[in-house]
Parts: C-alpha cells; sequence; structure tokens
C-alpha cells in the first residue's frame, strides 16, 4: 500500500499560560546538532531552475554554439522554496561542473527567508583541485565561504596526500571547521573519495584532523574502476561501505545519495548524511525523518487562533517566543495551530514544562492537552 502526503493541523489547546519547547538549535549550521547526536540529516540538490527544456537526469540542454552545457541557474526564489520545506536540514548546491559564486550568494539568501521552517545548511561542491589548480581550488574554498555557504566540498580527492592539500585550504582561510576535535566548529570540510587509489588509503586520509564529512562517489567510482557495468557497480558499492567502515570509527559524517527505494536501508546501515534524488524526493525522505514544527526562533508557521481578536485586534498576542521556547501568555484564552508535511501515520512528540504536580487533561479526538495556569 502507497503512503499519501498530506497537510495536518497539530492543535495546542491552551487556555492559561504553558511553556514549552519543541525544538530549538546549538549550531547555527543546522546538521552538526543532528551528527553529534548520531542521527542523519536529509538533504536535496539545489534546483537548476534553468527556464529552457531538460536534458537526461534534468540538465538544460546543449549549446552548440558554446560548445558546451547551458548554465545552470540559482535563485534566491529558489532558496527561500527549499527554506519552508520542513523535510530537509541541508541543501546541496553542486558547481562542479560550472562555478559560480554567485549561485551561492542566492541560495544563501533564499535559506535564509523570514519564511524558512527551520535553518538549513548550505553546502558546496566546488571543481576538483586536479582542474584548475591547487590555488584556484583554494581561492574558491574562502569565495565560497564569503557568498554565504556554510560547508564547502572537495571533490575527486586521489590519495592522501591530496587529502593533506585540501584539507590545507580550509586551515589556510581560518575557517572553524566542526570535526570530532572541534566539537564547537560553525563550517563543513567534506572531501569525496572517487578514485581507488583514494579509497585503498581511506584509514589515512579518514584519521587527518579537520574533516567533517568524507564521502564516496559511488557513480564517479564505478566510472573509475570501468569494465563491465555491473562489477564496476558493485566494486563502488564495496568502496562505498569500506569509507562508511572508517568514518564511523572516526565518528565523523558519511553522505550518500538515496532514493525512495534504498533510503531506509542507508538509515540503517550508518550513513549520516542522505542526500535525496529521484523524481519524488519528500516522498522518500517522510517515513524516515522526525520533522521539528518549532524552529525555536519566531511563530513561523504558526497561527494563533484567539476568539477575542475577532472582536478587539488590539488584544495583547496569547502567544510569543521567550528564550527558545514557544509561551502562552494564558489571557486571552484560545489554540496555536500549524499545518506540516506529514502522512496519515504520523506520530508528534511534545514536550511541555508546568508546575509540578498539576494533572493534565488529554483531549481523545485529538490528541491535543491542556492544564491549568500557572504563571512565569
Amino acid at each position: 500500500m502507497g503512503m499519501k502526503m498530506g497537510r495536518v493541523a497539530v492543535v495546542l489547546v491552551i487556555s492559561a499560560g504553558v511553556v514549552t519547547r519543541i525544538s530549538a538549535q546549538t549550531h547555527q549550521n543546522a546538521v552538526i546538532d543532528l551528527w553529534a547526536q548520531g542521527k542523519p540529516a536529509f538533504g536535496v540538490y539545489a534546483p537548476n531552475e534553468h527556464p529552457g527544456p531538460r536534458g537526461q537526469r534534468g540538465q538544460p540542454p546543449f549549446d552548440a554554439a558554446q560548445g558546451r552545457p547551458q548554465p545552470a541557474v540559482y535563485t534566491r526564489e529558489g532558496g527561500e522554496k527549499l527554506a519552508m520545506n520542513p523535510l530537509y536540514d541541508y541543501v546541496f548546491l553542486n558547481l562542479e561542473g560550472s562555478y559560480d559564486p554567485d549561485a551561492v550568494k542566492a541560495m544563501s539568501k533564499g535559506l535564509h527567508s523570514s519564511k524558512a521552517t527551520s535553518r538549513k545548511t548550505l553546502l558546496v561542491r566546488i571543481p576538483p583541485i586536479s582542474a584548475d589548480g591547487a590555488d584556484a581550488a583554494k581561492a574558491r574554498v574562502k569565495e565560497i565561504f564569503d557568498a554565504g555557504a556554510d560547508g564547502v566540498t572537495i571533490p575527486h580527492i586521489r590519495d592522501i596526500e591530496e587529502a593533506k592539500l585540501a584539507l590545507s585550504f580550509f586551515a589556510g582561510v581560518k575557517a572553524d571547521i566542526w570535526s570530532p576535535a572541534n566539537p564547537k566548529g560553525t563550517k563543513l570540510a567534506m572531501l569525496m573519495l572517487e578514485d581507488p587509489k583514494a579509497i585503498s588509503q581511506r584509514a589515512e586520509i579518514a584519521n587527518l584532523p579537520g574533516i567533517s564529512v568524507l564521502a564516496c562517489g559511488i557513480g564517479s567510482l564505478a566510472q573509475a574502476i570501468g569494465g563491465d557495468r555491473e562489477a564496476a557497480r558493485a566494486g563502488a558499492e564495496a568502496g562505498t561501505q569500506q569509507v562508511l567502515v572508517e568514518t564511523k570509527r572516526v565518528k565523523i559524517a558519511n553522505m550518500l545519495t538515496a532514493n525512495a527505494k534504498d533510503v531506509e536501508t542507508r538509515v540503517k546501515e550508518g550513513f549520516l548524511a542522505l542526500l535525496m534524488q529521484g523524481a519524488a524526493p519528500d516522498r522518500a525522505v517522510t517515513p524516515t525523518r522526525t520533522t521539528p514544527l518549532f524552529n525555536g526562533r519566531d511563530l513561523s508557521g504558526w497561527t494563533a487562533d484567539v476568539p477575542e481578536k475577532d472582536t478587539n485586534p488590539s488584544a495583547p498576542d496569547s502567544f510569543i517566543v521567550r528564550g527558545g521556547m514557544l509561551v502562552s501568555l494564558g489571557t486571552p484564552p484560545g489554540h496555536l495551530l500549524t499545518t506540516s508535511r506529514s502522512t496519515a501515520s504520523s506520530t508528534h512528540s511534545t514536550r511541555w514544562r508546568r508546575k509540578p504536580g498539576r494533572p493534565w487533561h488529554r483531549s481523545p479526538s485529538t490528541g491535543c492537552c491542556s492544564g491549568p495556569a500557572w504563571r512565569r
């Protein structure tokens, strides 16, 4: 039986002063809190908004006059749309084939929209060191961070020496990189191993300090292995699992693409960064994750139903955010409602702060809670 997507209303019935903290992040970089708890983060590719017809895998058509694919288009509006989707923790902007720092600025502005349901991490993949040399790669790391990215991905690391060189770029720009050795770091450094030699040196590379995310580019590795297609794919999967073992050992994240068919398997295997792809990424990610309804900052996505305001618009607010908590001031009485992308079988969990020893009433029809007043 297929699982249907829908919109459900969650109603908090509050008739007096009650305080709750549903969700509040410790880091500005959204994925770090999840990884510190050993929980997976879910991401999606930044959408190419090129207005022309799409080629294979949604790519814009080839520009014969220029001898290259037409450039991708990324906008603030596209970033804002992603910011409003509560299912994702990060956005992956792929600039490997067409480097464009202005795309990072646009996407970053969109993700910081006041309409955002939660803080999304922006992770940007730049061209490999082998494309334009070490100096260009180092300059791009700084440029991408300056443009508003939370993390930079350097692909096609060929061996441990190149891994050391890549990590020196982050140190050179004085980026405060999150890693087990620096749990208060705010930025992400991601390396991708896509060459058989790099896979053979996976343990030594994983031991290098300053890595936030280490991943095996499974498709590129299969191409590098070559030969029989099925054998190459099997070899790439084996390499992916070998890198996963090392990332678990050193307690850093491992990213892998996933879809509706394999996402639950990949979560169980222990991948901490699932990059969703396919025709319906939202549907694929929904059954595997918890979505916060409260962002810990403001009432975005919530609506106060306060009858007194129907006749007296100047009546004081009943619900506010204080110290990262959603607070009911008690009067005038009313309800707080939100709509969240969910499934028919979703479960909602809320933590309440109340005066000890006072009973609660739970409505059997709505699952809502209410209780006697206590004041702050």
